[in-house]
């Protein structure tokens, strides 16, 4: 079964929200920061195994990473190394508002050298349209071009 947890864009939750029991998370840490102007994490941080990704969706500020400041703003996307020190402000006059997502090591993933994605453990039912794309000829070709393609040469995801 799916969870669903929805955010206000426009009045999202103040400070850091861990989203792991609200999604019933097993396999991927995810959280929301929301810093006021000038306001960010009082410590420095790093981890023994999970890397994180930061992604900016609105405001500017200033991440530590090790000995190092780098700006950020609304579209930058940071990965950081487990074994790296790390802090997030936001800026003196606007507010960061992002998602930061963390992840274990992939043990055996990807499978394929040349595959695209991390995790190429997708299983995909070329047969089964979604609702909106149902009677639509041109999407069931695209999706037997896309099985001949994988079952074939090429096995990236």
């Amino acid at each position: 079964m799916h969870t669903k947890y929805h955010i206000d864009l426009d009045n999202p939750p103040a400070w850091l929200t861990l989203l792991r029991n609200d999604l019933e998370l097993k396999g991927v840490g995810i959280g929301v920061f929301n810093f006021p102007a000038g306001k960010g994490y009082t410590y420095m941080h790093k981890h023994e195994h999970q890397e994180e990704v930061y992604i900016f969706i609105k405001g500017s500020g200033m991440m530590q990473i090790n000995d190092q400041q780098i700006d950020v703003q609304a579209g930058d996307m940071i990965r950081i190394p487990p074994e790296d020190s790390r802090a997030l402000c936001a800026s003196e006059h606007e507010a960061i508002f992002g998602i930061c997502v963390g992840g274990m090591p992939a043990e055996g993933f990807p499978r394929k050298e040349n595959s695209r994605a991390l995790f190429d453990d997708g299983i995909p039912f070329f047969d089964e349209l979604p609702p909106w794309y149902e009677g639509n000829e041109k999407v069931r070709e695209l999706n037997q071009k896309l099985r001949a393609k994988r079952e074939g040469k090429d096995n990236e995801q």
